[in-house]
């Protein structure tokens, strides 16, 4: 088990969402391709100064209400960086429940935080209800493995999967006049899975969003490999 840690705007740039039609991966012919799966499950605390702003407006108190039972936000922006002299930043492609890096030219990289934006979650009247910007550095913690699983050096057109990540993080309500805002409150962990049917299921799920893309034949091609043999490492 890892630990990550809140941070503002460290380094590069986040991922930009891909909505409908052909969804760009980049090229083999361009540089490498890397892949991240990340699912945040929020649990949302209860803070009393919010009982006399939402006994006010009981529009905005069950828009609470229900985002309180089942709503999360996503995890749609990472940061990757060289670990090499040139330090330079990687932006990703939120697309198909994956972080995208793509286009990445040969060298050792090291992922270096993962977020999600600012969000409105429901508006209603003259209500707001938002979860605060968040984003998170990955960390060693004390039960790390030697390796951080999140370091790599990537080869022309190579093809990396960086695991799947499962965040454990708190958000604590804030009332005014105007609506609700989550923040993020400290003690965030996270889980990490780097398995064989992970890997299929990721390049799968990408080959589904972008079928006519460049990488289409070597994602065919890694599954592949991948589900001809066994057991699953």
């Amino acid at each position: 088990m890892r630990w990550i840690a809140p941070f503002l705007m460290l380094f590069g740039v986040g991922c930009a969402s891909t909505q409908g039609g052909l969804r760009t991966v980049g090229s083999p012919a361009n540089g490498g391709l890397a892949v991240l799966e990340v699912v945040l499950e929020a649990e949302r605390t209860h803070d009393p100064s919010s009982e006399t702003v939402l006994k006010s407006a009981q529009p905005a108190g069950d828009a609470f209400a229900k985002m309180n039972e089942d709503w999360s936000p996503k995890i749609t922006e990472g940061w990757l960086q060289r670990t090499d002299s040139l330090r330079s930043s990687r932006p990703c492609r939120a697309m198909a429940g994956l972080l995208v890096f793509s286009d990445l030219p040969p060298g050792p990289y090291a992922l270096r935080g993962i977020g999600h934006p600012r969000i409105l979650v429901e508006h209603v009247r003259e209500w707001d209800v938002w979860f605060a910007r968040r984003e998170f550095t990955v960390t060693e913690g004390p039960e790390s493995d030697p390796e951080s699983p999140f370091e790599f050096e990537i080869g022309p057109g190579g093809m990396v999967y960086l695991g799947r990540i499962l965040v454990h993080a708190s958000y604590e309500p804030r009332a005014d006049d105007r609506g609700i805002e989550f923040l993020g409150r400290p003690g965030e962990r996270i889980q990490i899975e780097r398995n064989r049917s992970g890997e299929v299921r990721a390049w799968g799920a990408l080959l589904d969003a972008a079928p006519k893309s460049p990488w289409a034949e070597e994602l065919r091609k890694r599954i592949e490999i991948l589900t001809s043999h066994e057991p699953p490492f």
